[in-house]
């Protein structure tokens, strides 16, 4: 960040978590009461997302995979099944999601980080507002993804982003 380079290791208890958010969401205002709104996304598809976190002395990295997926092609859940799951990892560039947890549109990946403040590669209702293509000068690129003989995986990634903290503040 901002030319410091930032490598996770012995983490002892690293975090993951998985689940869906709504897909192309859009501001809902209820005319009652015009301080009152939801977010409101499309009731056939969902965003599932898996987070996984970077952890070093200096600064947490957390990186999260993002995918849209129809609800009727799933069967009766919303969980893609392992195979689909597999490949958010795919070797090769991956597009920076703009508009995670917020209109939730595009597939890719979604950066936060802590380091001292609080900094994040997306629109994600943080307060801030955001041209879109923001990121179009950043890249993610997996490098490597292979199995363990413990049946895990190790993913190898590089990448550079804009991330901004709440007040708009840019680093790269």
């Amino acid at each position: 960040m901002d030319g410091k380079n930032y490598a996770g290791g012995n983490v002892i208890d690293p975090y993951m978590s998985n689940g869906y958010y709504e897909v192309n969401c859009k501001l809902v205002i209820n005319n009652n009461n015009p301080h009152s709104y939801s977010l409101v996304g499309d009731p056939d598809s969902v965003m599932y997302y898996q987070t996984n976190a970077i952890a070093s002395k200096k600064a947490n990295i957390t990186i999260t995979f993002l995918r849209k997926y129809l609800r009727q092609k799933q069967g009766l859940s919303w969980m893609p099944g392992r195979n689909d799951v597999l490949k958010l990892f795919a070797v090769g560039k991956h597009a920076l999601s703009e508009d995670f947890k917020w209109q939730n549109t595009q597939n890719g990946v979604a950066i936060d980080v802590a380091e001292g403040s609080s900094y994040n590669a997306y629109d994600g209702g943080n307060g801030v507002a955001v041209v879109p293509g923001f990121q179009k000068n950043s890249t993610f690129e997996i490098i490597d993804f292979t199995q363990t003989t413990s049946g895990f995986y190790n993913l190898k990634a590089k990448f550079t982003a804009i991330i901004l903290d709440a007040a708009g503040k840019q680093k790269k």
